[in-house]
């Protein structure tokens, strides 16, 4: 049984995920933190097939996040384990590069959050675009889901037992019969952003902005011609001259400070990118750089650093199905201000 074949990579405005598919049903379980404020989202299965699922409970007090696959593929037939480890336990995580089948590593600590939930720290060091990925004990068995924070400037590396996702899901069983839902309106989303307060379900997106801990979001589903006037509105926000900025159709380039920004929108893909090169063409990059950039992937939310031909980049990608004007605005207007930042920062570290 080869467990890749139950994660799922999950793309949305904000990033991308993996998800975890738990045995005979339709849910995937993953992190809250790329579903923020999204009724809808694509996946892809190991085999790089496209699918379409909707996010059903999105949970800020202990980042998890819910999805249901609307159309059934294979069944799963991945076992879990409910049952809360108590002492230290040897765990492993599928990679997500090609050079290693598993990660291994020990559950190093066990402690009880503020909503009265037990999570597990471990000793794996995972990549941002690895978290939602499963947790599996010494039989392969999925014990939790992989998570990171930052504490006292320290990158953590969690997981959430599956146990808390089974119990918060059968709360959303309680309250929805999926069967009965209209396949062509989003369902009904289960939210609880303070533990203090209850769970709150909203029947669509629009009325998930009572809450207050999300923002109403107009998403555009745009087509070629709408995202070429959004583009533009936003530079013209942002005091830019468009007559300079437009290299063609689809490509732009402004400047700010020191921070060049390319910014192109792949029509076929939907996507669309700004990039800034924050370190121009050098030689060699020391271990302390890598782990400058991943903890900076995991902070700088939204904005994504990667190293492409000796070239330090920092870019945004947005996919147009979920792209909403003032995200969009915000975070350009991030990319500004880190691009001309970051690049003495690192050029800095490169010194020493």
């Amino acid at each position: 049984m080869d467990i890749n074949n139950h994660i799922y990579t999950v793309k949305t405005s904000i990033g991308s995920a993996k998800a975890f598919r738990i045995a005979g049903t339709r849910y995937l379980l993953t992190t809250e933190a790329i579903l923020n404020g999204i009724s809808h989202c694509t996946i892809f299965d190991a085999k790089l097939k496209r699918c379409e699922a909707d996010i059903i409970i999105t949970d800020t007090v202990d980042c998890m996040g819910v999805l249901y696959l609307l159309k059934d593929s294979q069944p799963s037939i991945v076992n879990y384990r409910t049952e809360l480890i108590e002492d230290s336990y040897d765990v492993s995580m599928p990679s997500d590069t090609d050079d290693a089948n598993t990660l291994t590593g020990y559950i190093s600590n066990f402690v009880t959050n503020d909503s009265g939930h037990t999570i597990y720290y471990h000793t794996i060091t995972i990549s941002t675009a690895a978290l939602g990925s499963p947790l599996l004990d010494e039989s392969g068995l999925c014990i939790g889901i992989t998570n990171a924070s930052i504490e006292e400037e320290e990158f953590m590396n969690y997981a959430i037992p599956i146990k808390n996702y089974l119990d918060i899901i059968s709360k959303y069983e309680k309250m929805v019969v999926l069967k009965d839902c209209d396949s062509k309106k989003p369902l009904p989303i289960l939210h609880r952003c303070d533990k203090n307060k209850e769970s709150k379900l909203y029947a669509n997106l629009n009325e998930i902005a009572c809450c207050p801990s999300l923002e109403e979001k107009n998403f555009m589903n745009l087509k070629h011609g709408d995202m070429n006037a959004q583009i533009s509105k936003m530079l013209t926000q942002l005091n830019f001259d468009l007559k300079q900025s437009k290299l063609n159709k689809n490509e732009w380039i402004v400047k700010n400070g020191s921070a060049v920004i390319t910014i192109g929108y792949h029509e076929k893909k939907g996507l669309l990118t700004a990039d800034a090169v924050v370190v121009n063409h050098h030689d060699t990059y020391q271990s302390a750089i890598y782990e400058y950039l991943l903890r900076q992937n995991y902070i700088l939310e939204g904005l994504n650093f990667s190293v492409v031909d000796q070239d330090i980049i920092l870019s945004i990608k947005l996919y147009d199905n979920y792209i909403e004007f003032d995200t969009m605005l915000n975070l350009f207007k991030k990319l500004l201000i880190k691009a001309d930042e970051l690049d003495d920062v690192l050029v800095l570290k490169l010194k020493n």
